[in-house]
């Protein structure tokens, strides 16, 4: 049981991880003439204040750290938007698949830009920012608990349909990195369990 837990938490830390390098709007406050080669994505620059360029996550956050940049948060990530996409997974028990307005990292993207957004705000006299990110953070976080509810719901389902056939091929499109981790141990067990009740009735 631990080292299932354990793996669990990898998994988790891994999708945290690769989220990193998804690319993000910033506004560099600088100026710098030469790109900057990255280990973990291509060169980024070069950079002129005031003009929007891309970079990775994780670098557009350690600018930021250092007053050099403002975020451009991403068009889904927003509470109209959020309230939208809810709305629709309550209202179907498909999963909302359209990566146009909510890609496949989604919690995590959220995660580390909301709380860097209200790290900032906390640290400022402005405080009108900080509500809206923790507003945003909320609303992602019921959106991931809708989409678990409904995943957990669907595998069961497709499970008790199974009893004969020997082999099973489960499609993910459409569900976040973040949900595939937190649903790995659920899932790995459902098919151990399902295999052995196929292999002991043989």
């Amino acid at each position: 049981m631990p080292s299932t837990s354990t793996s669990d938490d990898l998994s988790c830390y891994y999708a945290a991880f690769r989220a990193d390098d998804v690319p993000v709007n910033i506004v560099p406050s600088f100026d710098y003439s030469s790109k900057i080669p990255l280990l973990s994505n291509t060169a980024v620059g070069p950079f002129k204040a005031g003009m929007t360029c891309t970079v990775p996550i994780w670098f557009a956050l350690t600018l930021r750290q250092r007053s050099l940049c403002v975020i451009q948060q991403p068009d889904w990530l927003n509470a109209e938007n959020l309230v939208e996409i809810i709305a629709t997974e309550k209202a179907s028990r498909a999963l909302f698949t359209d990566s146009s307005r909510l890609p496949a990292a989604y919690y995590e993207i959220a995660k580390r830009l909301t709380q860097a957004d209200s790290n900032s705000q906390n640290a400022s006299s402005s405080g009108g920012g900080a509500g809206d990110g923790k507003s945003v953070a909320l609303l992602v976080q019921d959106l991931l608990s809708i989409r678990l509810d409904k995943l957990r719901q669907q595998f069961q389902g497709f499970l008790s349909d199974l009893s004969d056939q020997t082999a099973l091929t489960v499609d993910v499109n459409g569900i976040g990195t973040q949900e595939l981790a937190i649903l790995q141990r659920f899932v790995r067990q459902a098919l151990n369990d399902q295999n052995y009740l196929l292999v002991g009735n043989n």
